[in-house]
């Protein structure tokens, strides 16, 4: 099982640092997840738009796991269910902020 300590969950372009208004404010944790989301291609529950960095506290502490999600999780660019920020994004290593669609 894999975790991550984030994001959170975000509504400017992916790679972008800056605040914006976002639905909701995650913080990517790594124990003491609200939920649990898996990043996928396909047969997502959810589709996100992450966009980067939050000027607020987190609503929600998430954690991305392998296995035993409570949700599937396809990061788009456009038509989101929901558009995350991410309150950790700076604290993320490479491989997160890849997953995340977060890199310049």
């Amino acid at each position: 099982m894999k975790h991550l300590v984030l994001p959170a969950a975000i509504s400017i372009a992916p790679g972008s640092a800056h605040a914006q208004i976002a639905d909701v404010s995650v913080e990517i944790v790594e124990h003491f997840a609200d939920t649990t989301v898996r990043i996928v291609d396909h047969f997502e529950d959810e589709r996100w738009r992450v966009v980067g960095a939050c000027s607020s506290s987190p609503t929600m502490a998430v954690g991305i796991v392998d296995h035993f999600e409570d949700l599937k999780v396809k990061i788009v660019d456009h038509f989101p269910d929901r558009t995350i920020c991410i309150t950790s994004a700076d604290r993320l290593d490479e491989d997160q902020r890849r997953m995340l669609y977060l890199n310049d």
